[in-house]
């Protein structure tokens, strides 16, 4: 995360006045120059890390000053120091908040010179020893274009899932962003490969304002759907910059009755060596279909021992209800290290089962302490009484005592307070720190504020505080069932991170729990609707599952490395139009300890079709990182499942691996996984394992090998003449009218006779496609003799048929269709 040190002045004589004074001269000479005489700060300027226009923006200057307050708390002997932040001329879309949150979205391009001031007091024993107001000169450089700024979509493919007896249509939110100063138009369109007309988005145009955003609903309708995989786009056309969106939607009807689904699919914890249990964490399982899911949960590592637990070992959630499951480690024995397991949830009732990935960090040294949340959220009615006592946990997960003190800052005095001011944790020990909001004479409006704990172990954290004030008598808290007056309109809504605090510091390749509590500013807790979040990291948008009583909760993995990296969270609702927006600023460190698989990562090896399903029987890629130390290769058949170390799970099951590199690796899908259905995908390098990535399974998923090995251009496609050797076509071995070609290809689905995957593919007799296989060259039918699998290869299948007459010269668009399915576009070369 981005900070910055302020040079400022604090006179010799003002800390020799106060006892201990090398504690105090240690604590502030880090953060500013110590002189004689209260002279002006530095001249030179303070740079600020580079922004881009339109690019979310976040610092937090005042981190190191709160750090500085919490030290000096903690030394007990009764200073007390508080600071506040103005600034004046900052760029255009950025300001400055009183606890020294510097962000907001940048409007304008250039070279930027402002002042930031902070006033800080130092008092003791009640009497003020110094009390200044330090202006910082700031340079803070602005790139980008802001006339030309291209728009943006979030998230970049969306996935549906129905069960039996679903016939209310499904809602999922595109959220379209201008990061320009010149106002843009757009449309909007959705069309369907499949299954005729399932797919729909609104609205069909809109006007995106400068610097502004817009929500796009795109809804799948599953009434008239058989079981299958669906496939389909959202096109958002953006003028005048011409700029073209296409939004692949893969929507899958099952055949059950009901499907498992999971708020989070991983959780970490992070202790000692030699210390305590970290507090347990959640896992929040969904029934994704009718009636009632009963489900089992059961626990399993890869090294360690039993060190990981689940209760309870099992449970039931109907269409309304979530259960909860307790997930809890013991590392006692455990030297320093890392450590995987997941927890399986499994179902009669359901297509397959979900794992979450549980990571648990043992360190030589304490991690610091650790907090049950990171913001909390009241609500309250003008004139009424004071909202009820929150808490936060606050746990020890050292060998050794650690003393800490927690103190309210906000804009207003008084607004805050928490119970804790200084207290003295054992080993092991946790505490709540129970957090009051006073409202006594405050008027309606939204007032916010933070609890800093610092400890002696050198951590410190900090939780959001987010105090709604209603109009009238009413108001809710953030349990359901939680109104506001029914007086107040809402203008705007209100996200609040509680899973992941500022200044956070994170590695990729380890799941990170994204939870925000949203509401309006009516009280009114948000439970449908959406929540993105959004990284500059480079990382996808993810959408976040509601718990239905205004939390908002999902997964993040963090798949590669950043200095710094902002996280905005957008949340709207539809009815009434509402939006609102959050942000939080932290730093991601590299990891090359666990396999990460990229985003939308698991192709088919034949077409690389992004979020699109894939088959059984089919050659798929699977990119990412840290898979390998080398390249290996199966080396005969059947293709080995593990390779150096390294293997691959799809729906619980092994897959054959053809070749293992560090990013990337080629392996078969089994036949045997079921069709029209969503599968997770892991990788396992040795002990470690990746976060699950989701996979559609269809009955087919058509692709032709390229030329380019990147699915589009020409295909690979071999003649055979009648009087001559074969050859492969291409711009300079063009095919005729009326020869024999092969096709090859790969995802045809179910063969008979069926070959396992990974086998060798026999000749005779040939195992040919189960179902039915069309080919348009030209547009044009042609005549298929034979569909199925190569001999003598695996994964491999071949189509033969005839060039169709009629055809101009040139290249030809090859289509290939199976079981409802279209492959991509590849071209054949005609004379």
């Amino acid at each position: 995360m981005a900070r910055f040190e302020l040079a400022g002045t604090v006179g010799v004589l003002v800390l020799s006045l106060l006892p201990s004074v090398t504690v105090y001269a240690q604590v502030l000479k880090p953060w500013r120059d110590v002189k004689t005489s209260a002279a002006s700060p530095t001249a030179q300027d303070t740079p600020f890390p580079f922004g881009t226009v339109g690019v979310p923006y976040f610092v937090d200057a005042g981190f190191e000053l709160a750090q500085v307050a919490q030290e000096i708390a903690l030394a007990g002997d009764g200073a007390v120091f508080s600071f506040s932040f103005t600034a004046a001329n900052t760029p255009p879309g950025l300001s400055m908040q009183p606890d020294g949150i510097f962000n907001g979205t940048p409007t304008a391009a250039g070279s930027f010179a402002f002042t930031i001031t902070y006033r800080e007091t130092l008092t003791f024993e009640g009497q003020t020893l110094f009390n200044e107001t330090v202006p910082v000169p700031v340079s803070l450089q602005i790139g980008g274009d802001a006339a030309n700024g291209v728009a943006s979509v979030d998230p970049s493919g969306l996935d549906f899932s129905f069960t039996l007896q679903t016939t209310v249509a499904a809602l999922q939110t595109l959220s379209l962003s201008n990061p320009s100063n010149q106002a843009k138009t757009f449309t909007v369109s959705a069309t369907t490969a499949n299954g005729g007309s399932w797919l729909s988005a609104s609205p069909g145009s809109g006007l995106l304002s400068a610097f502004d955003a817009s929500s796009i609903q795109v809804a799948v309708s599953p009434a008239g759907l058989s079981p299958g995989a669906y496939t389909g786009i959202v096109t958002v056309n953006v003028s005048p910059t011409g700029k073209t969106f296409q939004i692949p939607v893969t929507a899958v009807f099952e055949s059950s009755e009901q499907s498992i689904v999971l708020a989070e699919d991983g959780l970490r914890f992070q202790t000692v060596q030699g210390g305590a249990a970290p507090p347990p964490d959640r896992i929040t399982v969904l029934n994704g279909g009718s009636g009632s899911l009963s489900f089992s949960a059961q626990a399993s590592t890869t090294s360690g021992g039993n060190w990981l637990t689940v209760s309870p070992a099992g449970g039931i959630s109907d269409s309304t209800t979530e259960a909860t499951l307790t997930v809890s480690v013991n590392p006692s024995g455990l030297k320093a290290g890392d450590y995987y397991g997941e927890i399986e949830i499994a179902s009669a009732s359901s297509a397959s089962p979900e794992k979450v990935v549980v990571v648990l960090n043992v360190t030589a040294n304490s991690p610091g302490l650790s907090l049950s949340t990171t913001g909390l959220v009241f609500v309250g009615a003008a004139k009424g009484p004071n909202p009820a006592v929150k808490s936060v946990v606050l746990t020890n997960p050292s060998l050794l005592p650690v003393k800490f003190v927690a103190t309210t800052n906000s804009a207003a005095t008084g607004i805050f307070t928490a119970a804790a001011e200084s207290v003295t944790l054992n080993a092991g020990q946790s505490i709540a720190i129970k957090v009051q909001s006073n409202i006594s004479g405050l008027a309606a409006g939204v007032y916010q504020g933070e609890v800093d704990i610092s400890a002696s172990d050198k951590s410190f954290r900090r939780v959001f505080l987010e105090l709604v004030v209603t109009a009238a008598s009413g108001g809710g808290s953030a349990g359901k069932g939680a109104t506001a007056a029914a007086a107040c309109t809402p203008q705007k809504l209100l996200p609040v991170f509680t899973r992941l605090g500022s200044g956070f510091n994170v590695s990729a390749g380890w799941p990170e729990a994204l939870e925000l509590t949203v509401l309006d500013d009516c009280g009114h807790f948000l439970t449908s609707g959406s929540v993105i979040v959004s990284f500059t990291s480079g990382d996808p948008a993810i959408s976040l599952n509601s718990l239905k009583d205004g939390r908002w909760v999902a997964t993040w993995l963090p798949h590669a490395s950043a200095a710094q990296v902002t996280i905005t969270a957008k949340a709207t609702e539809s009815q009434p139009p509402l939006r609102g927006s959050a942000q939080l600023g932290g730093g991601l460190m590299p990891n090359a300890a666990v396999p990460i698989i990229g985003a939308g990562g698991v192709v088919s090896a034949a077409s690389y079709a992004k979020k699109a399903p894939v088959a059984p029987g089919s050659f798929i890629s699977v990119f990412g990182s840290n898979f390998s130390g080398g390249t290996l290769a199966s080396a005969q058949f059947p293709f080995a499942t593990q390779l150096g170390g390294t293997q691959v799970t799809l729906g619980g099951k092994l897959l054959p691996l053809y070749v293992v590199s560090g990013n990337q690796i080629n392996a078969l899908v089994p036949f045997d996984l079921p069709a029209n259905s969503v599968q997770q995908l892991m990788v396992q390098r040795d002990s470690a394992i990746s976060l699950p990535e989701s996979v559609t399974i269809a009955a087919s998923a058509p692709g032709v090998f390229a030329l380019n090995q990147q699915g589009s251009g020409d295909g690979i496609i071999v003649n055979y003449p009648p009087n001559g050797p074969f050859f492969e076509v291409d711009s300079t071995h063009p095919a005729s009218p009326g020869d024999v070609i092969v096709i090859y290809c790969a995802g045809l689905g179910a063969v008979n006779p069926p070959v396992p995957a990974g086998s060798q593919s026999q000749a005779s007799p040939p195992s040919i496609t189960v179902n039915p296989v069309t080919v348009t060259i030209g547009g044009n039918p042609a005549a298929v003799a034979f569909a199925g699998l190569t001999p003598g290869f695996t994964g491999l299948y071949q189509i033969n048929t005839v060039v169709p007459t009629g055809l101009s010269s040139g290249n030809q668009r090859v289509i290939i269709s199976v079981a409802g399915q279209q492959s991509p576009v590849v071209t054949l070369n005609v004379r």
